[in-house]
């Protein structure tokens, strides 16, 4: 078992994926760099406005090809929420909302 564990970090190692790392200090700079442009121009947002300023000011906005999980415990107004969001969002791009815990005929 420590033999197999040990051959499959070496092949983790010598795999195509090494060839996408960089170095961390990079990652660093690049990333610094990024948090001090957001602070210095408040006003830019990266991607649509989610109608809440606060949340906005947190993660700059909706990004295309993120995926939103609202979590919470029940009753707590998540599906309100959400379609809040959705209805805000869908002036400006494309929405698609699922539900986990409602029937379509609630949403």
């Amino acid at each position: 078992m420590v033999e197999e564990l040990e051959d499959n970090i070496h092949k983790a190692y010598s795999s195509a994926a090494m060839e996408d790392m960089e170095p961390i200090m990079d990652t660093l700079e690049s990333t610094i760099s990024h948090i001090e442009k957001r602070y210095l121009d408040k006003r830019a947002l990266e991607g649509i406005s989610t109608g809440y300023k606060d949340l906005d000011e947190v993660t700059s906005g909706l990004k295309s090809g993120e995926l939103v999980i609202i979590a919470a415990r029940p009753s707590m107004g998540k599906t309100a929420f959400a379609l809040n969001l959705a209805q805000h969002v869908s002036k400006e791009a494309k929405v698609g909302l699922f539900s986990l815990e409602m029937p379509k005929n609630q949403l």
